[in-house]
């Protein structure tokens, strides 16, 4: 065979190794979509929180992102949308809820965690229930997490999950269960720069530092950095036919929450769709944090794009 031809082969098996390291460690590019089923149970949602209309898009995986393309499709072919402005943040949901004023001491604390509760455990603690972990909500009610990556997200720690009897949750109303992007349930504490917090009705109660919470709760205690949701981008758009279209940069960061966006003088009603496209530029911090990410997840992300071509994933 001439050496030429010997040449093509091996670059030609040489490229798919180096095309499928590339796609893992450099190339990172995730696109969502509002319509059609979700990419591993991620998928995009609209919702209200304190009374602001928000487009959220969990965030999964480890990868760091700091390009993020906003596309938003309207019904009826709306062409006179005019001087849209589009607001992005990077954070959990709870970020958007009222500090109170309030201040709770101990009793008061109790109080609420226990009010409509006639279970041993406070509102928000975690406990095993089946194969699942679930969590005690208001009005003697519970809801289940099934995913361990979710879990996770939530920032919740395996070590709070608590061991009940079989049927303890039988005489509890079961409520739908955890998704991607939904908010810290009431009575889950928030954390931030030593402050603690009570997740309660889309507020955050601040805890008086005398006040020792396991003593009351066993619920978790969620640390977050950025406990006010500020944007890190915005786009001002004259849109011109039926599409709204942005795009974003953002700093790179560990930070795993959602994106989520807000978007003034635009009637939510008249979106047909929404993609959100998240990608990364080739930088020193991107290679080395995705060098960082272990070998089952590698493993995971292999499945998710060849296991239709490798007949032994």
């Amino acid at each position: 065979m001439p050496k030429k031809k010997v040449l093509i082969i091996f670059l030609i098996g040489l490229s798919a190794p180096f095309y499928v390291f590339w796609e893992i460690f450099f190339s990172v590019d995730s696109i969502y979509s509002s319509i059609g089923e979700p990419q591993s149970g991620i998928k995009i949602t609209e919702q209200k929180i304190v009374g602001k209309d928000l487009i959220v898009l969990p965030e999964e995986g480890l990868a760091l992102f700091d390009v993020v393309k906003l596309n938003i499709e309207t019904r009826n072919n709306q062409k006179n949308l005019q001087n849209i402005g589009v607001k992005v943040y990077h954070n959990y949901l709870i970020a958007f809820y009222h500090i109170s004023e309030k201040t709770l001491n101990a009793e008061e604390l109790k109080t609420l965690v226990f009010q409509n509760n006639k279970t041993d455990l406070a509102i928000g603690t975690l406990f095993v229930n089946a194969d699942s972990v679930s969590v005690i909500l208001p009005n003697n009610s519970f809801k289940s997490v099934f995913n361990a990556e979710l879990f996770d997200k939530m920032e919740y720690q395996w070590k709070d999950v608590l061991k009940k009897e079989t049927g303890f949750a039988s005489s509890l109303k079961e409520k739908q269960v955890f998704r991607y992007g939904q908010p810290h349930p009431d009575g889950t504490f928030i954390e931030n720069q030593g402050q603690k917090y009570l997740v309660w009705q889309e507020q955050l109660f601040p805890i008086a530092e005398e006040v020792d919470i396991r003593e009351i709760s066993l619920a978790p205690i969620v640390e977050i950095d950025k406990i006010v949701a500020e944007p890190f981008d915005n786009c001002f758009t004259d849109v011109g036919n039926d599409k709204i279209n942005c795009k974003f940069k953002k700093e790179l960061d560990l930070d795993k929450s959602n994106y989520i966006f807000e978007i003034d003088n635009f009637n939510q009603e008249l979106i047909e769709e929404i993609k959100i496209k998240l990608s990364t530029k080739i930088t020193k911090k991107a290679i080395e944090n995705n060098f960082r990410i272990t070998a089952s997840e590698i493993k995971a992300k292999l499945i998710k794009q060849y296991g239709n071509y490798v007949p032994f994933f």
